[in-house]
Order: C-alpha cells, then sequence, then structure tokens
C-alpha cells in the first residue's frame, strides 16, 4: 500500500494539469470548483469558475449577490439548485464563520450543498485534513486497483471504496493524494480505453494483473430515462414577449421559460387553447420544430407555438412580460436557450 501511494504523489507532482483552482489552497476556490465540477467536465467547468471568480472575488461578494445574477452566470451547467446551494452557503460562511471557511471535515458537512466528497476535498486539499475523496474517478481506479466487483453504486461497494482510500491516504499529503487519484481517473485509468502502460501503479494492480481492468468497476442497474414532452408558446405582444418563472420546486426552479400549452392538441387546438388561455385573439405566425435535451434521467423534447396577440394579454400565474431584447438577460434552462433565437429573430 506505501508503494501504490509513494507512485501516485510522484506521479502526481509530475502529471498533475494545470487547472486554475490548483494555483492556492484558498478554500474559496476549491470549494467553488468542486461544486461547477460536479457533472460538468473540466474544459467546460474551468470557463464558469473564471467567470464566477471574476463576478465574485470573494466569498463576501457571492453571499450578497441576487440569486437571479447567480442563476444566470449558471446558465448552461444544469442541474441548477447546485447555484442556489452555492449562494445559500456563501451566506452560511459569512453569517456563520465570519466569512472564514470551516476548517473541518464535520463543519464543511453542515454548509448547504456540500456533501461527504465535497467536504472531502475541501478539508484536505485546503486545510489537510487526511479524508479521502470518493468519486466517479476514485470508484473506478479503486476497483481495478483492488480487482473489486462489489457494484460501486450500492452501499456494499461504497464502503469498500472508503476503506481502501483511508487505508491509502498519507496524513502527510493528504490534498495531493486525493487530487492523484482523481487525475488518474481522469487522464489514466479512463472508462474506456485506459492507458495501462503510462499508469503509476500498474505494479499494483490486480485488475491489470488479471486481465479484467475494462470489465470494471461494476455497476447493479442504471437509472431507467424518462420522457417529458411540452409544448412551448411564446406569446408576442408588440415588441414584448410572455415569461414564466419557475416558482415551484424542480430542477428549474428559479428560471425563466414560457407558458405551457396541452401536449395531445393539434395546431388548430392549439391556437384555441392560447386564445382561451390569454384571454386575447392570437395569430399562429410559427410552430418550430422540436427541441431535444437530454439529461442524466430524463429525456425532454418541446414543441414550440409562436403567437402574435392582438390585445395585452392576461397573464398565468408566475408570468410576466418583458422587453424582447431582455429575453436573453434572464436566466434560463438549457433546453430554452436553444429556443431564444426563435424569439430574437422577431426583433
Amino acid at each position: 500500500m506505501e508503494k501504490t501511494t509513494e507512485n501516485l504523489l510522484i506521479w502526481y507532482e509530475k502529471n498533475k494539469r494545470n487547472l486554475p483552482w490548483r494555483e492556492s489552497i484558498n478554500p474559496y476556490h476549491i470549494w467553488l470548483s468542486e461544486i461547477i465540477l460536479q457533472q460538468t467536465r473540466v474544459d467546460q467547468g474551468t470557463a464558469y469558475y473564471l467567470r464566477f471568480i471574476s463576478a465574485f472575488p470573494t466569498v463576501f461578494d457571492l453571499a450578497k449577490a441576487d440569486e437571479e445574477a447567480v442563476l444566470k452566470l449558471w446558465q448552461g451547467l444544469g442541474y441548477y439548485s447546485r447555484a442556489r446551494n452555492l449562494r445559500l452557503a456563501a451566506q452560511m460562511v459569512v453569517e456563520n464563520f465570519n466569512g472564514q471557511f470551516p476548517a473541518s471535515y464535520e463543519q464543511l458537512l453542515t454548509l448547504k450543498g456540500v456533501g461527504p466528497y465535497t467536504a472531502a476535498a475541501i478539508a484536505s486539499i485546503a486545510f489537510n485534513e487526511p479524508v479521502p475523496v470518493v468519486d466517479g474517478n476514485v470508484f473506478r481506479v479503486i476497483s481495478r486497483l483492488m480487482a473489486s466487483e462489489l457494484p460501486i453504486d450500492r452501499p456494499a461497494g461504497l464502503k469498500f471504496t472508503r476503506e481502501q482510500m483511508h487505508s491509502l491516504i498519507p496524513t502527510s499529503e493528504p490534498g495531493n493524494f486525493n487530487q492523484a487519484v482523481m487525475e488518474l481517473g481522469a487522464v489514466v485509468c479512463k472508462p474506456v480505453n485506459p492507458d495501462c502502460n503510462n499508469c503509476p501503479i500498474q505494479a499494483q494492480c490486480l485488475a491489470h494483473a488479471s486481465k479484467i481492468t475494462t470489465n470494471l468497476p461494476v455497476k447493479a442497474g442504471k437509472q431507467k430515462v424518462t420522457a417529458l414532452n411540452i409544448r412551448y408558446a411564446m406569446v408576442i405582444f408588440k415588441d414584448q414577449i410572455m415569461v414564466r418563472l419557475r416558482s415551484e420546486k424542480g430542477i428549474w426552479q428559479g428560471l425563466y421559460d414560457f407558458p405551457e400549452l396541452t401536449f395531445e392538441q393539434d395546431e388548430i387546438g392549439c391556437l384555441h387553447e392560447a386564445e382561451s388561455l390569454f384571454a386575447t385573439k392570437m395569430t399562429l405566425v410559427k410552430r418550430s420544430s422540436t427541441f431535444t435535451h437530454l439529461l442524466s434521467h430524463r429525456r425532454i423534447s418541446a414543441d414550440v407555438f409562436i403567437f402574435y396577440a392582438e390585445q395585452l394579454p392576461i397573464l398565468p400565474k408566475d408570468c410576466q412580460v418583458i422587453a424582447l431584447s431582455a429575453l436573453t438577460t434572464l436566466p434560463v434552462p438549457r433546453l430554452v436557450e436553444k429556443m431564444l433565437p426563435l424569439a430574437m429573430n422577431l426583433l
């Protein structure tokens, strides 16, 4: 085990990628990067990280930021609860810890949106606490290193991975070790076509010795992907458009989209429904092709119907009318962002 740890640390020091959040051990920077990189590729997340640091240089700046501004800056990353929790956690750091990030794993877990992985990353990298991280890359490295066939999406697999990481993590460089394992999984011990010939722990890897590397890790089962179908109404009145604020709890809470129509109806039915819903005479200008967006557990399809209203329409709950030119300033889901050119072309 000591040889595995030593080889990983030496390899990481020589081969680690030059990423902006690795330039310091500032816990605010580490926290931001870890939240942004959840469910996000490093190349995409880096641009968002730099924008957040520019807009909110300190935790105090983020704590006093308007939620809509944070959501707009987050737009395109998905899983918007992360952005809302980011702002709430910043407020907790300011109000409960005088603007200083708590320096222990257990205290970090009290922050909104900070789970075991993020708390371990901050505690080990910023405060040198020997707490191991466990993410997808770590699961893969440990499963292959130990030739473990325990499903990583079950409690036994998680327990085993944590135990192995505890046995490997050094008290002297816990942050570098955690990053070394994650880095190895990201650039060498990849899910497909792992680069075993350039792996610093190939000699210790039981999966490599047994020639079962590509069979690991094991998952018990994937979450079923469900379909969601939407028909949006873009209602134009003069140089204005109707938008809806998603106030209900859900993945799009706090974001803007458009009012919805009943999916089962044809074009004439949609026109009649829109006139009834908004209490004004309408002209159906265009029906778009279908927009699609795939989430980890849901495939969303949306048709867009563009209407011109003869009079200012009645506004359903959570709806408002804004200038068309202001549409791109609102935080919207990625699916809706794909639709915006339809409306902007009407200017």
